[in-house]
C-alpha cells in the first residue's frame, strides 16, 4: 500500500477549517502535532472548564467534533484521511 502525503497547503486549510469546531465555552481543548506524514490530535487537559466539565466528557466530545471537521475539510480538498485511535500515549493527552 502506497502512502500519499497531502500538500502542506491542503493540511493547513483542513486544520484551519477544523478549528471552527464547537467546544464548551469555546475553550478549544485540543492540540495538533505534525510528525512526518502523520497529524496527531491531542486533548489539552489544561484547557478543561472544570466548573462545567468536571468529568472531561465535553473535552472528548470537542476533540471528536474537531476530528470530524478535519475529515470534512480534508474531503473538500480531495483527500481521504484515515484516522486511527491511539490510547495510552503518556503525557500527550488522549
Amino acid at each position: 500500500m502506497t502512502t500519499t502525503v497531502p500538500d502542506r497547503r491542503v493540511i493547513l486549510d483542513a486544520v484551519t477549517l477544523a478549528c471552527r469546531a464547537r467546544s464548551l465555552h469555546n475553550s478549544q481543548p485540543w492540540r495538533w502535532v505534525a510528525e512526518g506524514t502523520a497529524l496527531h490530535l491531542f486533548a489539552d487537559r489544561a484547557r478543561v472548564v472544570r466548573a462545567t466539565d468536571s468529568s472531561g466528557t465535553e473535552l472528548i466530545l470537542s476533540c471528536g467534533a474537531m476530528l470530524d471537521h478535519l475529515r470534512v475539510g480534508a474531503s473538500l480538498c480531495g483527500e481521504r484521511p484515515s484516522p486511527a485511535m491511539m490510547t495510552g500515549v503518556a503525557g500527550r493527552g488522549v
